[in-house]
């Protein structure tokens, strides 16, 4: 039924009104966060737009193009448009990151063999897929938790333990700016 044919249809005065009406926020945001996914990406960064300058008046430097790359690698974790300044704070934003704070998600024993083989691999970085292949290549050989050395390397660059991938990262960072995050925790 269309639009028009239910607004034809519709009899407001033979409604029965309750009490009142109850809505689910979690079942709203997984509406939300399905209609974000589904609308066109252009209109999506302008969506975001007023929301990225009002918290980051910076982000109004960024080309357009630029600013549709970082939406796009985080678009999957919007589930409202508000949102958009928490998933891409660390892009505006060094985090000040701790040892204390890499302790509480990494063993002790695990953070040096991490950071060396960081730094061993930090010369690939130009080209994070084969970064990422090699740091998984020595971490195998080394007995090293992947997932430790990524952590480790997410919280340096955002300092949160979840996020986009490695390579994305490096990409949504520049090279520079990841190099330069990632040396003052190794």
């Amino acid at each position: 039924m269309s639009l028009d044919e239910l607004a034809q249809n519709m009899h407001f005065d033979h409604m029965a009104s309750t009490g009142h009406v109850r809505y689910d926020p979690e079942k709203l945001n997984w509406i939300n966060h399905k209609w974000i996914q589904r609308i066109d990406h252009e209109r999506l960064v302008d969506l975001c737009l007023g929301y990225l300058v009002t918290e980051y008046p910076e982000a109004n430097k960024l080309s357009r193009e630029q600013l549709s790359d970082l939406i796009k690698h985080v678009k999957n974790d919007l589930h409202t448009l508000k949102v958009i300044n928490t998933e891409l704070q660390f892009y505006f934003v060094e985090p000040t990151i701790t040892f204390d704070k890499i302790a509480e998600h990494i063993d002790d024993d695990q953070i040096s063999a991490c950071q060396r083989i960081i730094k061993e691999n930090l010369d690939k970085i130009e080209d994070p897929q084969q970064l990422v292949s090699h740091i998984k290549e020595d971490a195998k050989k080394n007995n090293v938790s992947i997932k430790n050395i990524f952590k480790f390397m997410r919280l340096a660059l955002t300092g949160l333990p979840n996020g986009p991938g490695i390579g994305e990262l490096i990409d949504m960072l520049g090279v520079e700016t990841a190099v330069k995050r990632l040396v003052k925790l190794i």
